[in-house]
Order: structure tokens, then sequence, then C-alpha cells
């Protein structure tokens, strides 16, 4: 029996309960519904631009696994599971698998309708001006573009923890610094630690928060990589 809906505003992602246990399937879902792009957009990989149309989600296994604190084989069932049921369509590609959301229309059709009278005030302020999945202004659609931007600089990373602990002015300034810079930088990381055993690698929050600086690539000089923390190693590779 349908009851209505319940608007969920995507501020709720940035709240610490969100992310702070393993989802639910039901959390999952509603979690990727909020993660389908609003409008046409892009962002790169490797060099590779990738196109994600309204509807769709450009995230890796691994990257939902590490988001929803599953096994990446408990992702692959559950997707398994939304294609048999309808309510999603994978379309791959060799560079990155994307999600798309079924009928999504009708869902940002029920996002955005009017809310009825006698509902609060508070209710009243966040009522949609457009269709585009909830985002408000200019400004969530900056934020959008943000998050993608360090998706695909994320993705190059060899060690993927602490992402939650990178701020939005983090993410800003190396957004301003661009991707080929930090590629570059992730690379330089890698060639220092390579043949180390992968705990003597740097997290990513570390990394990203200020460490990248010692591997920017110089335009004036070759990059010698500085010896960090760490002078007795392992000798177990890893695989970057």
């Amino acid at each position: 029996m349908h009851r209505g809906y319940l608007g969920i505003w995507r501020k709720i992602e940035d709240n610490p309960l969100w992310l702070a246990e393993p989802f639910t399937k039901g959390q999952a879902w509603v979690d990727l519904l909020m993660l389908a792009n609003h409008k046409e957009g892009f962002f790169f990989i490797r060099g590779n631009e990738i196109t994600v149309k309204i509807g769709f989600i450009a995230r890796s296994e691994d990257s939902l696994a590490e988001r929803w604190k599953w096994s990446k084989n408990k992702v692959r069932n559950f997707i398994k599971y939304l294609k048999k049921v309808k309510q999603i369509e994978q379309h791959k590609s060799p560079i990155l698998n994307q999600i798309e959301i079924l009928n999504y229309n009708e869902y940002k059709k029920r996002q955005n309708r009017k809310t009825t009278e006698g509902k609060t005030e508070r209710l009243q302020k966040v009522k949609q001006k457009d269709t585009n999945n909830n985002y408000k202004n200019d400004n969530n659609d900056k934020n959008k573009t943000l998050d993608d931007f360090f998706n695909s600089v994320w993705e190059l990373y060899p060690r993927k923890e602490g992402r939650n602990s990178i701020s939005k002015s983090k993410k800003e300034e190396l957004f301003k610094i661009g991707y080929d810079k930090l590629k570059k930088a992730i690379e330089n990381y890698k060639k220092d630690r390579y043949g180390v055993e992968k705990r003597f690698i740097l997290q990513g929050s570390t990394f990203f928060n200020g460490r990248y600086f010692d591997y920017l690539p110089n335009e004036t000089e070759p990059i010698k990589p500085k010896e960090l923390i760490y002078n007795n190693m392992g000798s177990i590779g890893v695989d970057f």
C-alpha cells in the first residue's frame, strides 16, 4: 500500500551517520539514487574522457564496496539482483562500467512535487524549483563537478583509505592543481614506493591532505623522490 512519499535531501550524505556503518540493501539503493547524475556531465580517468548521462552512475565496484563497507562480491551480487528486478541496467566499457537507473525521470518527478497545504515552513523551504535531482542552485552543481573530479583522481591512488577526512576545501585546492599534475604526482610516488609492502604506502587521506606536494612535477628539474619516513622496508611487491 502506497502512503505518499518522503523527500530525502542530498545533504544527508554529509552527515557522518550516513557512511558510519555497513549499508543495508535498502540504504545502498537509496545511495544509488542520490549518486545518479541529475544532468549530463563528464570527467577523466587515466586521460580518457568519460561521459555520464542523466540517471547514470559512474562508480566502480571497488568504489561502491569501499563506500558501502561491503565486499566486492556482495556489491556484484546486489547489482545483479537490481538488474534482475529491472531497477537498473549496466553499461560496460573497457575503462569503467556505468549503472543506469531505469525510469529515473519518475524519481525526479516525485522528488520535485510541490508540497501540500499544511506542511511545515521547514518543508516549504526545501521545495525544488527544477527537476535536477534536488540540486537547488549552481553551487550544488559545482560540488557535483568537484566530486567527479576527485573521484577520478582517487581512483588512481593505490591505497584508498581515509577518504572521508578529505575536506571540500582540500578538494578545491586539488582541483586548482589539475588532473594531469596530480596524476603525475601519484605516478612519482608509486615509483618511490615500488617494491614495498602495502602497509608502508601512505593512506590516501595522508597523501592528498598534503604529502602530494613532495611529488608534484617540477617543470625545471626532474623529480627526485624524497625519503619519507620509512628506511627499513620489506621486499614484497605491491600491485598498483
